[in-house]
């Protein structure tokens, strides 16, 4: 039975955004490889982030091909990543 791409698997959309945010804009294929999946699944789980506005892409030539699409996340990612500052702040202020 085919998976409908409503129901993406969570932990490989996790791991896409963590890999993003530790080692910044990649592209699919180099995505799929750091997680063991399909460059095909990693592009359909990247395309459901761009929908809900957690990833964006930006093409760049490649020299021989069609331009690779290189996927980064953008500001409404930040909210899978605490934030330390505030605490940090209150603890230096105490």
């Amino acid at each position: 039975m085919a998976r409908s791409p409503k129901r993406l698997e969570p932990r490989t959309r996790r791991g896409l955004i963590e890999r993003l945010k530790c080692d910044g804009p990649q592209d699919a294929g180099a995505l799929a490889e750091a997680l063991g999946v399909s460059a095909m699944a990693v592009r359909q789980h990247l395309y459901a982030l761009e929908r809900e506005g957690l990833v964006t892409f930006e093409e760049t030539a490649r020299p021989v091909g069609r331009p690779a699409k290189l996927w980064r996340l953008t500001a409404a990612a930040d909210r899978f990543f605490p934030d330390g500052h505030a605490e940090l702040t209150l603890s230096l202020l105490a």
